[in-house]
């Protein structure tokens, strides 16, 4: 077994060759020819040499070759040599880069789309965001960020491969956006990007796609805090790329079928006023039925109304039945979940809360468009007021229905 010193890693792991723009669109056209394909295997072969300046100088050349050295890497990566293994193993990542900076080339190339490009990820990228030119250019922003592109290097290695460079990358990401103290000394602030956050969204989504009903997906608690940051809602709502951004959001928020995933996907498109909230609070009313989470419901009826407005009062009306309760403090009557769905009915057709006897929490006189959705605003005197609040919504559509 020959010693592998830091000098030749340090060496293999140089800036990758630079590849000229592709003269082709045609991915065909970066077929490596034979004869170099037959040069790296020699390369590889002697870096089992019993030379270290052969071993080294055959590194060298095999860097130099990058892309056209790949196939014969990664045969080098299985050799019984540990040293051969090992120097593939770091070479490997150089030639990778190369090979996807000549396949965006070619890809970008190719305006109009005539060829398959065999891309990370691209073909479920075009459904999210139908593909369009900001969308590739965007793509290939995406693949042409190292970090980015080392975690979806990963797809053909495997699920479990991918996971892990997703989470390293997620985990890397959160400690830029929350420097922590190591040794006495803050960790510097790292600005997080818009093709960050969409590495970990599009990320999520290709890891969510096999196992949609999993409970959480890698990180999960972890991205929930990213997405509440300053730094996300620029990302999706200001970014040069803002459009894109935003549909690989909802394409990240359409993977989630559990009700923890579909109250955080309805939660953060409340959070950034998306229409698209409505249509995940409907999914979490459906998912949660005989499910104990009244108060979970009840924020759900809250969007439901706030995003859905009048068009959605029949599934308003369909929870005037559900008696969840939502307990209060002491000596408050509990609010149950058809109290906030009548709250939410009243509300989207313009009436006057009072009417129907309801209190609101006292925040100072700040009643707000946004207060209006919360649930915990409204308290219930007693049940008597209940009791005739239903009555008289009864009456009022009885009203209505006699005008038509």
């Amino acid at each position: 077994m020959h010693t592998l010193t830091l000098v030749a890693v340090a060496a293999a792991l140089g800036a990758a060759p630079s590849s000229p723009p592709a003269a082709s669109p045609d991915p065909k056209a970066l077929a490596v020819p034979q004869a170099d394909l037959d040069q790296a295997t020699a390369l590889v072969r002697k870096l089992a040499s019993s030379s270290y300046r052969d071993r080294d100088a055959a590194a060298g050349e095999l860097r130099k070759m990058g892309r056209r050295a790949l196939p014969a890497l990664e045969a080098g990566a299985d050799a019984d040599d540990p040293e051969v293994r090992l120097r593939c193993e770091v070479l490997i990542p150089v030639a990778e880069a190369d090979d996807l900076d000549a396949r965006l080339a070619a890809f970008l190339a190719d305006k109009e789309l005539k060829y398959q490009h065999a891309l990370p990820g691209w073909e479920r990228f075009v459904e999210v965001t139908d593909g369009d030119p900001a969308a590739r250019a965007f793509y290939a922003d995406m693949m042409r960020s190292a970090p980015s592109r080392q975690v979806f290097a990963a797809l053909p290695k495997g699920k479990d491969e991918f996971a892990r460079r997703l989470q390293a990358r997620q985990a890397q990401i959160y400690q830029n956006l929350f420097p922590q103290y190591m040794g006495g000394v803050r960790t510097p602030t790292v600005p997080v990007t818009g093709v960050d956050f969409a590495t970990i969204l599009f990320g999520e989504m290709l890891s969510n796609k096999d196992a949609p009903d999993k409970a959480k997906p890698v990180g999960f608690n972890g991205l929930m805090n990213m997405v509440y940051q300053p730094a996300f809602r620029q990302a999706v709502e200001t970014d040069k790329s803002a459009p894109v951004i935003r549909k690989l959001m909802l394409g990240w928020c359409d993977t989630w079928t559990d009700p923890n995933g579909l109250q955080m996907a309805m939660n953060v498109t409340a959070n950034l006023n998306m229409k698209e909230c409505a249509k995940y609070a409907e999914k979490v009313l459906a998912t949660d039925k005989g499910v104990n989470n009244p108060w979970g419901k009840a924020q759900a009826v809250c969007m439901l109304a706030r995003f859905g407005g009048k068009d959605k009062l029949p599934q308003l009306e369909a929870l005037f039945d559900d008696k969840g309760a939502m307990p209060r403090g002491p000596g408050q009557t509990a609010m149950e979940v058809r109290d906030v769905a009548l709250i939410m009915a009243v509300t989207v057709t313009g009436q006057k809360l009072a009417d129907y006897g309801y209190g609101v929490q006292n925040y100072g006189g700040q009643m707000n468009d946004q207060m209006k959705y919360n649930p915990w605003v409204y308290t219930l005197p007693n049940e008597e007021v209940r009791t005739k609040a239903f009555a008289k919504w009864k009456d009022e559509k009885a009203k209505e229905n006699t005008k038509k």
